[in-house]
């Protein structure tokens, strides 16, 4: 049965153009005008499901006959632990969106249940495919956890369960003054594959705690305090890195060497 709505979100892999269209009872079909050329995920959702594919546009080149068939929803399941252990993280929200990019539209994202004592919880009508499942506090000011965010994929139908997803503790509280890191990172292509998204140093401030420790512009910082931030697991570094000035980070970097850099005053 041919859904009454649909969402059809287009994005360039390489400069990040988006355009997203709403279409409703057109019998499936769609038509997206005025785009470049380039390389283009599209993603469509209706009807309770959700598929991505990929287009090659020539300059001024129509494309006819690109079919969608869109995947069945899913229910997520999965258990939240305190990073590195098995003890359960409760009171946490968690969600689920198709993609990586900020541009996803609302049909694309999956809101879920708040974790319950053991840790557990549960998003239905979750999308396939590469996904972005994250998790805030409730309570932001009364909870010791940080947000939560990883990214994988889903294949499959019915009730698929992600496993145990670590969480990292708050480093500061909300009286705290957090330190001043000192460094800006490069930033990346908007068409970065989430496996190799990193932390490139880009500039290191003359006064700041990262400064003669040995770290240089164009180093790759791969680990804080020995966490893994590389890749998939780039969200790790927000926890890790807001902590109350004088805190000391052990970046481990991709040059097999290991910088400590004292966060400062902020500026």
């Amino acid at each position: 049965m041919l859904p009454d709505e649909i969402d059809i979100m287009l994005r360039d892999e390489k400069t990040g153009f988006p355009r997203r269209k709403e279409f409703f009872r057109t019998g499936g079909t769609f038509t997206i005008r005025d785009v470049p050329s380039g390389h283009f995920t599209i993603t469509a959702a209706g009807g309770g499901g959700t598929k991505q594919v990929r287009i090659d546009l020539a300059n001024g080149e129509h494309k006819p006959g690109v079919d969608i068939q869109v995947d069945s929803r899913v229910a997520l399941t999965g258990r939240l632990v305190n990073f590195g252990t098995t003890t359960p993280v409760a009171g946490m929200l968690m969600y689920a969106r198709l993609g990586t990019e900020l541009a996803s539209g609302p049909s694309q994202l999956a809101r879920g249940t708040v974790s319950d004592a053991a840790g557990r919880f549960t998003i239905k009508n979750a999308p396939t495919g590469l996904l972005e499942v994250s998790g805030f506090p409730r309570d932001p000011f009364g909870s010791n956890y940080a947000s939560v965010r990883t990214v994988l994929r889903v294949d499959g139908s019915g009730t698929i369960d992600v496993g145990d997803v670590g969480v990292l503790r708050n480093r500061i509280k909300c009286d705290d003054v957090e330190g001043y890191l000192g460094i800006r990172w490069a930033e990346q292509p908007p068409n970065t594959p989430p496996e190799q998204w990193r932390y490139e140093v880009s500039w290191i401030d003359p006064n700041g705690g990262a400064v003669n420790t040995g770290l240089e512009v164009g180093d790759v910082v791969t680990a804080i305090d020995g966490i893994d931030i590389s890749g998939v697991n780039h969200a790790r570094s927000f926890a890790l890195m807001r902590a109350p000035s004088g805190t000391k980070l052990a970046l481990g970097l991709a040059r097999a060497a290991t910088v400590t850099v004292t966060l400062s005053a902020p500026r």
